[in-house]
């Protein structure tokens, strides 16, 4: 286990030069600003020291929520330090408190819910590990992505300091104007109390509540008038820097995965590309004694030039896009064996940077498309507004989920390359996945179009769905869900066929 958590030793000079070397508590100050220079310079960091971060991070994101849901208890929009700070720790000491009374439920609760979270974590070093891995041992791999997922904690300092500072004054102006509001105010008339349907009592109980909605509706339409301006937006503005939080989340979370760092290189003997054979002592010329391959096609200098987005420069730029591409998805294996997995996998990530903005579109327009054919262009127009915060919500979360399948369909297939193996091809199967960004993309016009399909054969799933058993909306859900599913299941496949090809890569 300690030589699990020490920081893995260098037999090949780093990637960055001179690069200077950080403490790991400067994290603390710089990794949401500066996420990729702090990951070149505290790339030696043992476990240890970046777990304890990690820990003394999360403990200061637990006391700033604490404060925050104080604040927004208090009703003011004008903080009193004093007042939440008092407030904070009778909470602590109130959960103090649990832990003595009732330790029996408290401790295995809070045991719980800590293994919770760190089991986030271990899933975001996954997401992590694969973006600048090289030919190494593994186990430096996942150590890489511990650390920075570790040292990434800080960054959630500023995320909820800036959201619950934006959020909370909404809130409070949103209640107020709710408790002073007019149409709130007034009280409907009791029932009668035993008046059945028909009588005196219930027909005048009945002409009291017309009278009293159409005062409730007249007072309402006042009160909306009379909305202050950050009542009228509160919610949009919240929702637009969320969005804004989430992508600054997302770009410090992979500049940090994808920052270059020492790699501790492993020696390969040369192979067949084909079988795997061990061609140490074969001449050139000759044939694999296994698979009867030239050995020149092995280790001959023409062998893995790369991919052809890396010689966009000499290909042409949209060529080599076009390339790559099509014949990631077309011919899988073919282009594994163009791919180069000695040396880490940073720079390709570019090729599905450039595919997130599609992406981003197409997700907004099959939305929008789906709500169309749901409820029409007027109430479109209606409600234009919620519909557009709505949209890049879902195109956003849409590109967060697209990078998540990159990222863990290239873990995965490594990861099951290696209990085969045992050679870390997370070089090899990150490439992939980025260079399949032509599918995502074809998955999400896919998505997009079976969510419209769906709502406009409504009724062919109201025949379908039996009454009792599964209902119509239901199954229209699992429909789309299960096409979405496939979808998931051919690109990992793809992303399996192309790691295939690097499967005995000599360089």
């Amino acid at each position: 286990m300690s030589d699990f958590l020490a920081p893995p030793p260098l037999t090949s000079a780093p990637t960055t030069g001179d690069e200077p070397r950080w403490s790991a508590w400067m994290a603390l100050l710089t990794t949401g600003f500066l996420p990729a220079t702090t990951a070149r310079r505290t790339a030696h960091v043992s476990l240890r020291t970046a777990f304890a971060v990690h820990v003394v991070a999360a403990l200061l994101a637990a006391l700033l929520i604490l404060g925050l849901v104080e604040w927004e208890a208090m009703g003011s929009t004008n903080p009193n330090a004093a007042v939440i700070l008092r407030e904070a720790a009778d909470d602590i000491a109130e959960l103090a408190g649990e832990f003595v009374g009732n330790p029996m439920l408290a401790v295995p609760a809070t045991l719980m819910t800590l293994l919770a979270i760190e089991a986030g974590f271990v899933g975001l070093a996954l997401l992590i590990m694969p973006w600048s891995a090289g030919d190494e041992p593994l186990g430096d791999s996942l150590r890489h992505g511990l650390r920075r997922a570790w040292l990434l904690t800080p960054h959630a300092l500023p995320l909820i300091f800036l959201f619950g500072a934006a959020a909370v004054p909404v809130w409070h102006t949103q209640r107020s104007w709710h408790d002073a509001s007019e149409a709130y105010r007034l009280v409907p008339p009791a029932s009668p109390a035993n008046a059945l349907p028909g009588t005196p009592e219930w027909d005048a109980w009945q002409a009291t509540m017309r009278e009293y909605n159409t005062t409730w509706q007249a007072a309402w339409q006042r009160d909306m008038q009379r909305r202050a301006w950050l009542v009228r937006y509160g919610e949009a503005l919240v929702l637009c820097l969320y969005l804004v939080l989430a992508t600054w989340f997302l770009w410090a979370l992979f500049r940090s995965a994808a920052a270059r760092r020492p790699v501790r290189a492993v020696a390969h003997p040369p192979t067949c590309e084909w079988c795997g054979y061990n061609l140490t002592c074969a001449p050139m010329e000759g044939r694999c004694p296994e698979c009867g391959h030239y050995v020149a096609d092995s280790l001959g200098p023409d062998v893995r030039t790369g991919s052809p987005w890396q010689h966009r420069r000499e290909v042409g730029g949209w060529r080599s896009w076009w390339r790559c591409g099509v014949d990631a998805v077309i011919r899988p294996k073919q282009f594994g064996r163009q791919l180069q997995v000695c040396e880490p996998a940073v720079g390709h990530g570019i090729f599905l940077v450039v595919h997130l903005l599609p992406i981003f579109l197409f997700a907004l327009a099959g939305l929008v498309a789906t709500v169309v054919a749901g409820i029409g262009w007027d109430g479109v127009r209606q409600d234009r507004g919620q519909l557009c915060l709505l949209g890049f919500v879902a195109a956003h979360s849409t590109v967060a989920v697209m990078l998540a399948a990159a990222s863990l369909a290239a873990a995965g297939t490594a990861i099951g390359y290696w209990i085969v193996d045992r050679r870390n091809l997370l070089s090899a199967s990150v490439q992939a996945a980025c260079y399949l960004s032509f599918w995502l993309v074809a998955w999400v016009v896919f998505a997009g179009c079976l969510g419209v399909a769906v709502v406009l054969l409504e009724d062919v799933f109201r025949l379908v769905a039996r009454p009792g058993f599964i209902m119509k909306e239901a199954l229209q859900v699992l429909t789309w869900f299960v096409g979405n599913l496939v979808c998931l299941a051919k690109y990992v496949r793809l992303v399996v066929t192309v790691t295939a090809g690097a499967r005995y890569a000599n360089k």
